[in-house]
């Protein structure tokens, strides 16, 4: 029997997450890291990414669209050699 996410009762999500893939490019101090967003939620996302930042990191991101949207992340969680979660803000009115 496997678990449905969209009804499991430990599930702590307060909005529901979507499928959802796109390139995403952090900016990281002097460098640029990249990933590939997994899914997404309206307060979250989650983040294929190589190189980690640590939990409670803040950084400015682009998520690759057709026009690149600006995005204000803080890692929540990490999951190794996987990626991770972030919550995430818009800077500006045009992301909400």
């Amino acid at each position: 029997m496997t678990s449905n996410p969209a009804t499991d009762s430990t599930d702590r999500r307060v909005a529901p997450r979507y499928r959802f893939y796109a390139d995403f490019e952090i900016d990281w101090g002097s460098k640029a890291l990249w990933g590939r967003v997994r899914d997404i939620s309206r307060e979250g996302m989650f983040i294929e990414i190589a190189e980690c930042p640590w939990v409670n990191a803040r950084f400015l991101a682009k998520l690759a669209l057709d026009a690149p949207l600006p995005v204000e992340c803080v890692v929540r969680r990490i999951v190794p050699s996987r990626g991770i979660g972030v919550t995430i803000a818009f800077p500006n009115t045009e992301g909400q």
